[in-house]
């Protein structure tokens, strides 16, 4: 009886053991720790750890080697972080690596990314890593946008200095120049809509004779095209005639022209100083006088010749005299 009551007592602290075992093998399950397999702990000194928790990831190359197991500050008071953090034994790591704290994903998890240095000595269980903090996305999209956002700024207050400039201008009396203004432009448009109905008009009373014009032009064009041969000669012939007038001795021609007119001009000045008998004709009277007496008396000469020609002509057919 007594080693029945044993044997169950035994079972139920075996099953209670299990039950505990599998307990906490299941909580360490569920915050991603693996008590079956062998971890290497390394050390991480950050002054800010930007949301990084315990139990987040640790990556090597994208892919997930280890987790954060604790995080304090430094016992020196100087504020400092130490993030405690386990790696897979399997996985060798170079002395001066750098542990950096990057976001990994959009939502702004915090996780731990091991980069390898080129030392080819290895890191031991308990050593202290390089660490680096990168910059949030929030804090990388903000730098993005800073120039825009500055930019943006500066254009808004240029709009704003425009606005307040077109508010001055755009007084009432302005108002009232802007509106005469258009007023102006819709009659100046009425009267290009009257005009160019007017043309239109024109144009097609007018048909007929624009036609019968236009036909007049290709007439003198076809004209011209034809005789094409004809005004080559005559552009030809006109050449050659203004090359024959430059050839020519034009210059001594017009010399000679003007010398004979200055010959003219000094017989005139003779003349009408009194000087030659044509000077003497023209400037004395007398000889005009004379000649006036002359031609008067040459008249009763003739006219007594008419009345009396007698007295001067003596005519007879068998040749004698008559008788006084």
């Amino acid at each position: 009886m007594a080693s029945i009551i044993k044997s169950r007592e035994f079972k139920i602290g075996f099953f209670v053991v299990t039950i505990c075992l599998v307990v906490f093998w299941g909580i360490n399950f569920l915050k991603g720790k693996d008590i079956f397999s062998r971890k290497t702990d390394f050390y991480a000194v950050y002054n800010q750890v930007n949301g990084l928790a315990s139990n987040s990831p640790v990556y090597v190359s994208g892919l997930k080697v280890g987790q954060v197991n604790d995080i304090y500050f430094l016992p020196d008071g100087s504020g400092n972080i130490i993030v405690k953090f386990s790696v897979n034994t399997n996985i060798k790591i170079p002395k001066n690596s750098t542990a950096s704290i990057f976001n990994a994903d959009i939502m702004g998890s915090k996780a731990i990314e091991i980069n390898f240095s080129v030392n080819k000595q290895l890191a031991e269980d308990g050593d202290t890593l390089n660490s680096i903090t990168q910059e949030s996305i929030q804090e990388q999209v903000y730098v993005k946008l800073r120039p825009l956002v500055v930019k943006t700024e500066n254009i808004l207050q240029s709009v704003d200095t425009i606005l307040t400039s077109l508010q001055k201008v755009l007084n009432n009396q302005t108002q009232d120049n802007l509106i005469k203004s258009f007023d102006g432009i819709r009659n100046t448009i009425n009267n290009l809509e009257q005009a160019t109905g007017l043309i239109d008009t024109l144009l097609i009373d007018n048909k007929s004779q624009i036609s019968s014009i236009l036909n007049n032009f290709n007439s003198i064009s076809g004209n011209i095209k034809n005789n094409n041969t004809q005004l080559s000669n005559i552009i030809k012939n006109f050449s050659a005639i203004s090359d024959s007038i430059a050839m020519s001795n034009f210059t001594n021609t017009i010399n000679n022209a003007n010398k004979t007119l200055a010959d003219l001009s000094s017989i005139i000045n003779k003349v009408k100083k009194g000087e030659g008998s044509a000077g003497l004709l023209l400037n004395n009277d007398s000889l005009y006088l004379n000649l006036q007496k002359s031609s008067d008396n040459l008249d009763l000469l003739i006219e007594d010749i008419r009345e009396h020609p007698k007295r001067y002509i003596h005519f007879s057919v068998f040749g004698r005299k008559d008788s006084k």
